[in-house]
């Protein structure tokens, strides 16, 4: 499953990890489910208009438990924006360009 990275700033979360996830943690993320936008299964998005927002997701999802986007392979998040990329990607999660058969669109990163 490709999710497409988000305008602006994005986050990518692996919401399934090892370690314990609060409580509180699994009913905010459940509250955000939406499978035609922002979840797979697998992966949930996130996006903002601004690193304060992103700033503030991390910090929930920190205090929920899940492992923070500085954190290398052992991040259980990814941040990218559309001006610098993606930075920190641990390994289990690839970018990729995406083309469409509409020639005329512009490609994509998922």
């Amino acid at each position: 499953m490709a999710i497409q990275t988000l305008s602006f700033i994005s986050l990518i979360l692996r919401p399934y990890v090892k370690q314990p996830i609060s409580t509180d943690g699994w009913k905010s993320l459940f509250g955000q489910v939406d499978p035609h936008r922002n979840f797979d299964g697998e992966l949930m998005a996130f996006g903002a208009m601004s690193g304060q927002d992103i700033d503030r997701i991390i910090h929930d999802l920190t205090s929920f438990g899940y492992i923070g986007p500085d954190q290398g392979d052992q991040s259980d998040m990814v941040v990218s924006d559309m001006f610098s990329g993606a930075s920190n990607i641990p390994s289990w999660i690839e970018l990729a360009d995406v083309k469409f058969f509409d020639e005329a669109m512009p490609l994509v990163k998922a």
